[in-house]
Formats: C-alpha cells, structure tokens, sequence
C-alpha cells in the first residue's frame, strides 16, 4: 500500500448542520464545486503527512466522508484503479479513527478485513474503486452533493497522529463508515490513515496516496435556512451532472428517446451519473436492463433540446452580468461562411473582470447568421443583439475586426456605421489578420512560392480522395497531409511540415500508388506528383516556406492571445520583420543545404534546373 497516489485537495465550505449558512460564493479558479464545499484534483504524487502538510499550506485539510453520497462522489473524481488520501486516522489513539480537519468521524467504508495494520502499523486512511447551496464549482472541479472534487497526482504521506480514536481531519461528525472487512486492524504494524478503494483499508503515514483536502471558502452576507439549501442542491446537481457528461457521447442524442432499447448502442452518460448518486434512478435503470420498462424511459430529445437551451441562456445571462460589473467593453468580430455556405458572424465581447486581480476575458457571445454582407446590415445585427442582451452600446469602447472593405470601410463599412451612434467606440484592426494579409501578399508576388502550394494541394487530393490511397500513405508516413488552409496563412506550416520532414516517405508512397492503381489518370498523377517531390527545386521551396511560416505562426498566436499587450506586439512584430530580413539576406544558403539533404534521403540529385 506504500505506493506513489495522487493528491486531491478539498475547502471546506460550510457545515451543512447549521441551521441558517452563509451563502457560499464562487469556489476558488480551477476548483470545483459539490454542495458547501469545493474539489480539485493534482496530480503530483507524495505521500500522507505532505499531503496534509500540501492541503494546510492552502489554508485546508484532507477531505473527510460523512454519508455515501460524499463517498460515491469522491470515488467518481478519481480514474480507475487510482488510490486517494482522505483525511482518515487513528493516530490519536489505535482503533479509534479521526478525520484530520477536526469533523466527527459519523461514516465508514472499509475494505473487507480493512482497518488491519497490514505488515505494520497503519493509520491513514485513502479511497479508491477496487443552507443555502453553492455556486457552480470552479473550473477544473466537479461538483457532487455540498462540495467540489478536483484529483491531483502529487504522491504524498498523512500526517502524524494518534493510534484507535478514528476522526476526520477537518472535525466534521465522524458519522459514517466503510471499511473493508477486518478493516481497520493495524495487519503487521500500526495502521492510522484511512485509504478508499471501494471500501475503506488502512496506510501507514508514510506510505503514499492520493489526498483530499478542505477548508472555510468565502461567503457573504446573504442567508437562507437548510431546508432551502437542501432543495437547492436537488436542483443544482441533475443539471451540472448532466451538462458536464453529455459531451463526451458521440451517438445521436435523437436516437436514444427509448433507454437500452436495442438500436442504443450505449446508455445516456448523465443518466448513468445520476443513478450513482440516487436510488430511485438506479432502481429504474436496473427494471430497464432486465426488460421490466421497454417504453420510453427517459426525456426524449425535444426536451433534451430544451434543456440545452435553458442551460446556454443561463450562461449568457452570467457572462451579460459579468460585463454589465465591468461596465466597459470592446467587441471583436469575424465573419466567414460555414460549410453550408451561411455566412456567419462571430460576437466576442472583452472586458477587464473586476476581481481580487482584474485581468483581462474574452466571451463568445455566439454566432449571428448574416443574410447580407453589407456594413449596414452587419452593423445592424451587431446593435440588435447587444439590445438583445440588454448591454448598452454607449460603454462599448473599442472595437476589432478585419480589414475587409464592409467591415473597417470609412464611409460605408462597420466602422463607419458604429461610430455614428458611439464616436468612442475607437477601431483597431486585427493584427493577426493583418499578419495574415502580409504574408499572403508577400506569396503572390513568387511564381515559384504559389506553384508550390498547389503541388501541396494536389498531395492532399490524391490522398485523401481514396481510402486505400490513404491507407497506402498511412504505411508509409506518420503524420498525415493536411489541406492547405484558404484564410489563415501562418497555419499552413502544419501543411508543409510532412514534406519538410518525410518528403522521402511521402514520395515512396506516390511510388507504390502509381505502381498499384489501375486507374490511367492516377498513375500519371501520381508519377507527376512523384518527380516533383523528388526535384531540388521543390525541396528547397520546402524548406524556405516551412523556415518562414513558423516565424509568423509562433507570432501570429501570440497576438491572438486575449493577454497580449500593445508594446509587447509591437517588439514581436519587430523582431519577426528583422529576422524575415535576415533570412532573406543569408538564409537561401542554408536552405539550400537543407534541400540537398532532403534529396540525398531521397536519392536525387540536388541539381537546380531551368524550368522548360
């Protein structure tokens, strides 16, 4: 049991005994909130005594368990197979178990014969498999019942404590139990942390686990008594449980209106949740799978929909609250048609939070389709969802889009149409697309840049038009062709990449498909396509478009990041230009040289010759 864990660390909120709590705000960033208190897992591994000492130096302690749900909720954080640190000890006194945060010890899941001193004394406890109510959990955190769960791998011991009297480290009611049977029972030497693998075992201190840890989070003024709490939490939890585990399911959620029917190829992963958390949902799962309620045993997809519905306007209506606290924004904008064809325009609104540390957020606001392109009419649609969203255009302070004649035009465009109703609504362009706008320029003026391109895209064509073409590409190289991208220039080094590294496996892969195929007009592609990989000429392209892309893609996102400064662009910018020009001056030479190793692997010879 002396083995490395991950380190789960837990706040304790709020009692739940209390008659009137607090409510309890917003759980620390990268935290997850369960009912009155907060989770979050890492995954440095150490042992229980640095665990404990990890958890106090945030002001917390190991987590204790006081009923299954808290219990059932802790073991759905962790992945399979994974041992965790909680708060159980008998370090006091041996046999008597304590939780490390002072609660009483009032629940139990021992593993059979567990706690045991198994080998030597073992006193620390660890979980795994074998009022008012809380926000939503921070980020990074899932929620379960009254506190958040976050798993993290730091291995770490317990504490040093007394032996026999069981507590909870964070004093809460020591009123539940699930030891393994024989537990606890100190099995060759004392044993006085508790451990959770399904049911309960002991650890010695030293030995490394996981961890749990909790600890007082902030609450305001405002009160509601438990019984409102308690209702809350019924509330709260289907609907984080659910929206947390629908994305992962591929299937078509109109499919499966009827449970385990025999066209579901899987049960619904939010019911499935729920049902670990309550009985009454467990027993209806349970009448399903044995052929007692074939029919239609859960919501159908309309009032899925519904419900995803309900679930994005109760975000929007939280980010609109956001900005309205920040009072000032600016707007960034992008237009570009789907792959129907529907020309859409994205709405992001960023503002400085004002928080303990204001920083600068960026909220996409959602996609708004644009029946015309027009300046007016964007600018249109743009007004219309702000009043929408009931966010005064009047605070709106700068704007950024890109330099399309509609969108920054001075007399017509979205520019010009937003400045007459907000003169301080000042535009910046979009740097990376103007960026973006360089480079491209800067292609068309070389024959030689743009014929490259389109041997590329025939590569991808020729490949990817066939899955036994693709197959045969597959064999041969590990990365794949990807199209060369129409909008954003700076990401076309994931383009060139293959070719800049595998040209020779990609070449042998032209090699067989001509040697295979029966089709005329592929095998003369393909051999085409073969000898102008092969040629000096298109390796140095190569090597000249990869060089110079990865310059402009490395700045390129770093100014779409939402915490770029002005300045800092602006030496980026710089410094790229002045190694551009450099590269110009001296890099041909080395390009050449790279080439030429290139068609060495490929067994051609590095001869430049004039074009015919």
């Amino acid at each position: 049991m002396a083995m490395l864990r991950s380190l789960l660390l837990l706040f304790t909120v709020f009692s739940m005994g209390n008659a009137d709590v607090d409510k309890v705000e917003k759980c620390p960033y990268g935290w997850t909130n369960f009912g009155v208190r907060c989770f979050r897992f890492f995954s440095q591994q150490v042992n229980w005594i640095t665990a404990e000492k990890n958890c106090q130096s945030l002001d917390a302690n190991l987590a204790s368990v006081h009923n299954k749900l808290e219990n059932d909720f802790l073991l759905s954080l962790l992945p399979s197979s994974t041992l965790c640190w909680m708060g159980a000890h008998d370090g006091e006194q041996d046999g008597q178990w304590l939780w490390s945060d002072g609660t009483p010890n009032d629940y139990t899941n021992w593993c059979p014969g567990e706690p045991n001193n198994s080998g030597s004394p073992e006193n620390c406890g660890e979980i795994n498999f074998s009022s008012d109510i809380a926000e939503k959990c921070p980020y990074g955190w899932t929620n379960f019942g009254v506190r958040c769960f976050k798993f993290f791998s730091q291995q770490v011991n317990w504490i040093t404590a007394e032996d026999g009297q069981w507590l909870w480290s964070d004093g809460t009611h020591y009123d539940y139990t699930n030891w393994c049977p024989g537990e606890p029972n100190n099995y060759g030497s004392p044993e006085n942390c508790g451990e959770i693998n399904f049911l309960w075992a002991l650890l010695k201190y030293f030995g490394a686990s996981s961890a749990t840890c909790q600890d007082e989070a902030p609450t305001s003024p405002t009160t509601q008594d438990s019984a409102g709490m308690a209702s809350a939490l019924q509330d709260e939890l289907p609907s984080v449980s659910s929206a947390s585990h629908m994305s992962p399911q591929t299937s078509n959620i109109e499919d499966e209106d009827i449970f385990a029917s025999t066209s579901t190829l899987h049960k619904p992963s939010e019911v499935e949740l729920m049902a670990k958390f309550d009985p009454i949902i467990k027993d209806h799962l349970n009448r399903v799978e044995r052929g007692t309620a074939s029919h239609n045993s859960y919501l159908g997809h309309h009032v899925q929909n519904e419900l995803i519905d309900l679930l994005s306007s109760k975000i929007i209506s939280d980010i609109v609250d956001d900005i309205k606290q920040a009072k000032f924004f600016s707007i960034i904008l992008d237009c570009t048609p789907d792959i129907s064809h529907i020309e859409q325009l994205s709405v992001v609104i960023r503002v400085v939070s004002l928080m303990e540390m204001p920083h600068i957020r960026e909220h996409f606001m959602g996609f708004l389709k644009a029946e015309e392109s027009t300046g007016q009419h964007l600018a249109s649609m743009i007004l219309t969802r702000l009043e929408e969203l009931g966010i005064p255009f009047d605070d709106c302070r700068g704007k950024s889009y890109d330099n399309g004649a509609n969108m920054k035009g001075k007399n017509k465009g979205v520019q010009a149409r937003l400045l007459e109703k907000n003169p301080r609504a000042l535009f910046v362009p979009c740097g990376a697309h103007t960026l973006n706008l360089v480079v491209c320029d800067a292609a068309k003026g070389s024959v030689d840049a743009m014929s490259y391109i389109g041997v590329l895209q025939k590569l991808s064509t020729l490949f990817s038009a066939s899955s036994q073409r693709w197959s045969i590409l597959k064999n041969h190289v590990s990365i794949t062709l990807k199209m060369w991208a129409e909008t954003r220039w700076e990401s076309k080094v994931k383009s060139v990449e293959p070719m800049r590294y595998h040209g020779a496996a990609v070449r042998e892969a032209l090699t067989e498909v001509r040697d295979n195929t029966k089709d005329p007009a592929i095998k003369a592609e393909a051999q085409s396509l073969s000898e102008q990989v092969g040629s000096y000429r298109f390796s140095i392209c190569t090597v000249v478009w990869y060089d110079v892309l990865s310059a402009i893609q490395h700045v390129s996102k770093l100014m779409q990041s939402s915490n770029m400064h002005v300045d800092l662009a602006v030496n980026l910018l710089k410094k790229t230009e002045q190694g551009l020009q450099s590269y110009r001056a001296s890099g041909f030479v080395t390009a050449q040289m790279a080439a030429k190793d290139i068609c060495e692997e490929m067994n051609v010879e590095a001869v430049l010759k004039q074009k015919g």
